[in-house]
């Protein structure tokens, strides 16, 4: 390319260093989604670690061109570096060695705008997303139909039913959140049918009526933009959210007991998420440091085979979080998300604030959103701490990034 670098349809100006960044955030993305389908077969094992490694590479190069030893980054460097030593430590394989990486790129993005950064995961993610379900469809790769009970799920050429569904809820925010001046009205009806469509064929109620919800939020916060400005004591509410979703979620867990019955309805009507969890809680315990836990669910590996034991996956990331990573970790990572909260509403950016906060509700219910292909916004929260300039509206044509 002549200096420029084509980004969702749009002609970004981009040092060497950025193109560094961005074919390693890029292969990562694709990398990503592509190990929730059942491409994954083609490149699991030592392939699949030494992609993270060239990754991880490329960021280091993007890192020591632009000034990784500088003072002013030690203070970013050292609360994200304890959260991926931590998170590595408990790792056992390349899927889990996705969250330590996430906190490596949310540190190395800190010299990016994330109106840019978002506009480049929302293309590459959609290419990706429909290789997988054409292929699918084509035959080239498996798409699994599960029956259970009176529900009936295809997963559409990933290895389980919920993947697609929580990644193309977060290209749905990513839309809205760069369609936020205009939210066009086709826009909005193509996106909310894709996703009815993907609810219809997996069955995912959750991820759908959660982007169905943000769907009309943008288009009320774009319509209305005095009264969402009026409400900034209101948004100021969003500013916990991690903190009392995940406070609501360990103590319903913690404390359930089936005996109580409208703890025993609530658990039924969350498909046993609160006896799942409390048994989890139960075997495994809460440790400082982490510790290595492997729950088993429904989905299945690369070949297509499900893991034959006794079901007993724990859906609440907040639970997963603590049991698997510690609480240490756990301490450290809410108060890092809280100040991110608190300075994204003292920035005034209630759409990423509103967008957060919804997504530490539905991390109650689903722990998928614990990595970058199923929400980007983890890279919005760190730029709010380390660098919140990144998080104003890119200009037409971007000048060179500014060391941070």
């Amino acid at each position: 390319m002549s200096g420029k670098e084509a980004v969702g349809g749009r002609l970004d100006r981009a040092t060497t260093g950025d193109r560094l960044f961005f074919c390693s955030y890029g292969l990562f993305t694709v990398m990503s989604i592509l190990m929730t389908s059942f491409y994954y077969g083609y490149f699991e094992g030592k392939m699949c670690m030494w992609l993270q490694i060239f990754c991880l590479g490329l960021l280091g190069a993007y890192e020591l061109r632009n000034g990784f030893l500088k003072a002013r980054n030690w203070p970013a460097g050292v609360v994200l570096a304890a959260l991926t030593l931590l998170s590595l430590r408990v790792s056992l394989g390349s899927i889990t060695r996705l969250v330590p990486m996430m906190f490596v790129y949310i540190y190395c993005a800190r010299r990016i705008d994330f109106e840019r950064l978002a506009r480049f995961t929302l293309k590459w993610s959609l290419v990706t997303v429909a290789v997988v379900v054409f292929s699918a469809y084509l035959g080239i790769i498996d798409n699994v139909v599960m029956y259970k009970s009176h529900r009936v799920r295809q997963f559409l050429g990933f290895r389980y039913a919920l993947y697609l569904p929580g990644i193309l809820l977060n290209l749905t925010l990513l839309w809205v959140y760069l369609r936020r001046k205009t939210m066009p009205i086709f826009g909005v009806i193509c996106w909310g049918l894709a996703n009815w469509y993907v609810y219809y064929m997996t069955d995912s109620r959750f991820s759908f009526v959660m982007a169905e919800a943000l769907l009309v939020l943008g288009l009320v916060m774009r319509w209305l933009p005095k009264l969402v400005e009026k409400l900034r004591p209101l948004w100021a509410l969003c500013v916990p959210a991690f903190v009392l979703a995940g406070g609501a979620s360990l103590a319903l867990t913690w404390f359930y007991d089936a005996s109580v019955t409208w703890m025993r309805r609530l658990n039924s009507g969350l498909s046993s998420r609160l006896s799942l969890g409390k048994a989890s809680l139960e075997k495994y315990g809460v440790p400082w440091f982490g510790q290595e836990v492997e729950w088993v669910g429904n989905g299945l590996d690369s070949a297509g085979n499900s893991v034959q034991a006794p079901y007993d996956y724990v859906d609440s990331l907040y639970v997963k979080i603590l049991q698997r990573y510690g609480i240490v970790f756990t301490v450290v990572l809410m108060v890092v998300l809280t100040w991110a909260m608190y300075r994204l509403w003292k920035k005034r950016h209630y759409l990423i604030l509103l967008i957060s906060a919804a997504v530490a509700a539905h991390c109650i219910l689903d722990d998928l959103s614990f990595a970058l292909h199923y929400n980007t916004f983890w890279i919005a929260m760190g730029l709010a701490v380390f660098a919140p300039q990144r998080l104003e509206q890119a200009p037409a044509e971007d000048p060179p990034p500014k060391d941070h």
